[in-house]
């Protein structure tokens, strides 16, 4: 795969999202996260993630409250603080905007 391939649809300081034109799949990188995901998936990820609220904060990590946020169908997961959570939503919605303003321009 060559980075002709490789469309970035969001970015911000702690991550990005990028879109490969040639296995059309997502990857979500924020911190030392890296996620892949069919749009299915993203949608899936991205509504998960829309239920996430203040009482989901609650376990301490490093004297900071955070969310575990588990990748399905392992049991790695990461973890997320409540500012964290709203930015990688954020991107995502950002890039799946982009990606069907692309998908309309490009007929």
């Amino acid at each position: 795969m060559d980075n002709d391939s490789i469309i970035e649809l969001s970015k911000y300081d702690n991550g990005s999202v990028q879109f490969c034109t040639v296995c059309k799949h997502y990857c979500v990188v924020f911190g030392n996260a890296v996620l892949n995901f069919n749009v299915e998936e993203l949608y899936t990820f991205k509504k998960m993630l829309d239920k996430v609220k203040k009482p989901n904060f609650n376990v301490e990590i490093n004297q900071e409250m955070r969310t575990v946020i588990f990748a399905r169908p392992t049991t790695m997961g990461f973890s997320l603080n409540e500012n964290e959570a709203i930015l990688v939503n954020k991107m995502i919605h950002e890039a799946l905007i982009i990606g069907e303003v692309k998908d309309l321009i490009s007929g």
